[in-house]
């Protein structure tokens, strides 16, 4: 085995065992030694990520080159939103060419899949770093059943539509069905869509998907089951400064779903 540790370039090289005809294409970790600690993890876009064990990065980071304000994001590492240059969303409603997306208030956990956009709208690089000592996985979460289901990738994945299910993937600040096969890279995430609702059996998916990030306005606590589907219950609330409360209160709320989602709920 050869040492080697170029696509993790503050990667301290007695933490990697690489082959030598590892590809230059690749984030890969061939082995993780007993500490299975590393200090700076610092992933290149567009290389794939794979890793045998999962371990933990003092310092992580990532880098992208992002001409277009909205965009998808699924990382290895626990993603600090205060010290990254990205907003991150879940999908929370799906109507007819429109997704309806909440605002994360919380840091975003290692591998798992998100919508993202630019806090600068004028800067097309923009840099994601994870917070201190942050858990490193190896696989993207799973997505929880609902109408759209988030999907991250580590790897490129090609996409296309089945005779069950739609595939869709963001481009130009919109999500687009893949009626072609189509390529989403690596540490990025797309979502699908069942060809079929039994609940409306007219409905069809549409082509394609706005974005629009329109808060809950709920004018009391009885109507935030408006807001969130009925198979998931509320595990905590918190203020907007961060302070855990035992119910929901006029102004707004940072409701964290059984699921794992955090909505930003607001009382009139």
């Amino acid at each position: 085995y050869a040492t080697y540790a170029s696509k993790f370039t503050s990667l301290p090289s007695r933490y990697l065992v690489f082959t030598p005809n590892d590809s230059d294409n690749d984030n890969v970790v061939k082995n993780i030694l007993k500490t299975k600690t590393c200090s700076n993890l610092v992933l290149t876009d567009g290389y794939t990520f794979k890793s045998p064990l999962a371990f933990t990065a003092t310092a992580s980071s990532y880098s992208r080159t992002m001409s277009n304000e909205w965009g998808t994001l699924c990382l290895p590492f626990t993603i600090d939103l205060g010290n990254s240059d990205v907003e991150c969303y879940a999908i929370t409603a799906v109507s007819d060419k429109e997704l309806t997306l909440s605002e994360y208030a919380t840091n975003i956990e290692a591998g798992t899949p998100v919508i993202i956009r630019k806090k600068d709208a004028s800067q097309n690089e923009i840099t994601i770093r994870g917070i201190a000592n942050s858990p490193v996985c190896t696989q993207p979460t799973s997505p929880q059943t609902s109408d759209a289901n988030l999907f991250g990738v580590f790897e490129q994945q090609n996409l296309l539509n089945t005779a069950s299910q739609n595939y869709y993937f963001i481009a130009n600040n919109m999500f687009y069905n893949a009626a072609r096969e189509t390529s989403v890279a690596p540490y990025r995430a797309f979502f699908t869509l069942n060809t079929t609702n039994i609940n409306s059996p007219q409905w069809q998916p549409s082509q394609s998907f706005s974005i629009n990030t329109s808060e809950h306005s709920i004018t009391s606590a009885k109507s935030i089951t408006d807001a969130i589907a009925d198979n998931l219950t509320i595990k905590a609330i918190h203020t907007p400064a961060g302070t855990k409360i035992n119910r929901l209160t006029k102004g707004i709320n940072i409701v964290t779903l059984s699921n794992g989602r955090t909505m930003k709920i607001t009382i009139k």
